[in-house]
């Protein structure tokens, strides 16, 4: 009992720091932003390629998210 009031008086306050460096931190990030990539896979011996492209880029169409395979 001792041994684990020990631990709870050691963790507590680092985990309250954590806690509070991690609120920090995403209280001060930034708003995602609209990506766009090319990506390229291989699948059963094809290989394949694909353009990524955020709704943003696109007029704010209802998908999310287009991937032209060609």
């Amino acid at each position: 009992m001792i041994e684990g009031l020990f631990w709870m008086r050691f963790l507590a306050p680092v985990v309250w720091r954590l806690a509070f460096a991690a609120a920090i931190g995403l209280g001060m990030a930034s708003t995602a932003s609209a990506a766009s990539g090319r990506l390229t896979l291989e699948s059963g011996g094809v290989r394949r390629s694909a353009f990524i492209v955020e709704h943003a880029r696109l007029k704010r169409a209802r998908r999310p998210v287009i991937i032209f395979l060609h």
